[in-house]
């Protein structure tokens, strides 16, 4: 295939030096997977790691043609995004986590979906019917759950999740995507506002496995009071008036 379309794969990495053989051997594999398909490039983004995770990425990224951004201090998963999809370069773009939770093969039939339907956005979703959970905590299922039962609510789309990272973009869709939180709760941010802007958004069952490595970066309360008042803002919306109903009668 001569004319292949490039892919970029964006992925943040925080005190993540535990999880970098795996992520090593998972990107060769999904490199070899799309050899035949698609170009790829590998943006990390190392997001004020102090554990060496920088050093390491920098070591393994020649032998993938991967490039490593950093930021000086942690800012957070979604400003490690939004520092990704500055440099990507590629007509789809992707998100994955670092710690493998969900395989990177995974991107492999989700840019497909894309191709084939025209999707704006193919997101992951473990608690789609077809999908599974494996040895995660009760208390974060039931969190990410519940929170995408009211996010469905709250939308005029109804997905299973709202909170996976690994997803892949139309760049043109990628583009007029507007997420504001540094945070996890930016990562829920870009599907709603895909939602909203009336994307078209289709998810793809995967396996949510528990992490082997390292530990999740997390914090849970505060993520919790950050999705509370996000919600909050989304209800007043869908609330309020639209212009059009709220226009005087003639």
């Amino acid at each position: 295939m001569t004319d292949r379309s490039l892919i970029s794969v964006v992925i943040p990495c925080y005190n993540e030096v535990e999880t970098i053989p795996i992520l090593r051997e998972r990107m060769g594999r999904l490199l070899a997977a799309f050899a035949l398909s698609h170009a790829v490039e590998i943006l990390f983004v190392d997001d004020g790691s102090t554990d060496g995770t920088r050093a390491a990425l920098e070591a393994m990224a020649p032998e993938m043609n991967a490039r490593v951004l950093a930021h000086a201090s942690n800012r957070g998963i979604a400003a490690a995004f939004r520092t990704g999809f500055r440099e990507a370069r590629g007509d789809f773009v992707c998100t994955l986590d670092a710690d493998c939770t969900v395989d990177p093969l995974e991107l492999v039939p989700m840019v497909a979906k894309l191709e084939s339907t025209g999707a704006d956005v193919v997101t992951a979703s473990p608690h789609h019917p077809e999908g599974a959970v494996e040895g995660v905590q009760l208390w974060r299922l039931l969190l990410s759950r519940g929170a995408s039962r009211i996010y469905g609510y709250l939308l005029p789309v109804k997905l299973y999740s709202y909170t996976m990272c690994v997803r892949a973009f139309r760049r043109s869709a990628l583009e007029r995507i507007d997420f504001r939180s540094p945070g996890f709760l930016g990562v829920t941010e870009m599907i709603v506002s895909a939602i909203l802007q009336g994307r078209k958004v289709i998810e793809w069952p995967v396996t949510l496995r528990r992490r082997t490595t390292g530990v999740s970066k997390i914090r849970t309360l505060r993520v919790v009071a950050d999705h509370i008042r996000f919600m909050g803002h989304l209800l007043a919306k869908k609330l309020s008036p639209s212009p059009a109903s709220s226009a005087p009668r003639t």
